[in-house]
């Protein structure tokens, strides 16, 4: 799926539970997805997805919130889903949650 925000960039790393806010590695920063992009936009790709994958092991699917980990699933997530070489792990997130 082809997106034209933040999630859409290479450079984008969504949080993990909630995947409109994440962090720009281009910029060191963090952001939220916008509708337009900014003027560092690059579109992700299927191959540069693909190639993080075999480097790498696996591919977060932001629709889903599944790991992908084989060229298949992420052909197949591809088409209607968005795509993530990495997640934010917010490891506060217990603490916040207020369980004992």
């Amino acid at each position: 799926m082809q997106r034209l925000g933040c999630a859409g960039c290479v450079y984008f790393k969504p949080h993990v539970y909630v995947p409109y806010i994440g962090f720009c590695n281009l910029y060191r920063t963090d952001v939220i997805d916008r509708a337009a992009p900014c003027e560092s936009f690059k579109p992700v790709s299927l191959e540069d997805l693909a190639k993080h994958l075999e480097e790498n092991g696996w591919l977060y699917c932001i629709n889903c919130r599944k790991i992908i980990t084989t060229r298949e699933e992420l052909e197949k997530h591809f088409q209607e889903h968005v795509i993530a070489k990495e997640v934010v792990i917010d490891t506060s997130v217990g603490e916040e949650a207020g369980g004992d």
